[in-house]
């Protein structure tokens, strides 16, 4: 796999615009209740998770160009730091981009390190979000190499006891969060 070629150029920006309706349809199909996130008097407060979706559309644009295909087999999401700088609302345009910083070689295939960043029109920084991707199959012919380390996980103390939170998730719930989430 050479896919050094690649390694820190960032993708092209993605525009998106949050209009109520789409921050509406994700809260939905999260089965969120929350009365703030459905009063379309204000701006409508974007859920944590939501950059997600604005993220996607750049995860796979470096994704389809061949040098990350190789003899790659698939990429299975590995790990997903997500920092959120100034809250995403309704009426906000945005651009996200992406760039490769990082790849090494593991057993099952190269470890991929993406950092995303979403500004808004003026330029501000809303969030960044560091991704690792395990690209199956896929084997590396130059050394591991990196062009930013992500900033470590905070560590978390251990509970007592698990905090269990039950959720039904329905035979349809993939095609109504992707369609929601516009995934």
């Amino acid at each position: 796999m050479s896919e050094r070629s690649n390694l820190g150029e960032p993708s092209a920006p993605i525009i998106h615009e949050l209009t109520p309706r789409w921050l509406m349809a994700y809260m939905a199909c999260l089965s969120e209740r929350e009365l703030d996130y459905f009063d379309s008097s204000k701006a409508i407060q974007a859920h944590p998770l939501f950059p997600v979706c604005l993220e996607w559309p750049v995860i796979v644009s470096l994704r389809s160009e061949p040098i990350t295909q190789s003899n790659a087999t698939g990429a299975v999401h590995a790990s997903h730091d997500l920092h959120i700088h100034h809250p995403l609302t309704s009426g906000v345009t945005t651009s996200t981009k992406a760039q490769i910083i990082g790849r090494e070689q593991k057993k099952p295939g190269v470890y991929e390190t993406l950092r995303m960043d979403t500004t808004d029109t003026s330029g501000t920084l809303l969030c960044t979000t560091y991704q690792g991707s395990m690209i199956l199959g896929a084997r590396m012919e130059e050394a591991a190499d990196a062009i930013e380390v992500p900033p470590e996980i905070p560590g978390v103390e251990s509970l007592e006891s698990p905090r269990i939170y039950p959720q039904r998730v329905g035979s349809g719930f993939a095609h109504i969060y992707t369609e929601c989430a516009r995934i």
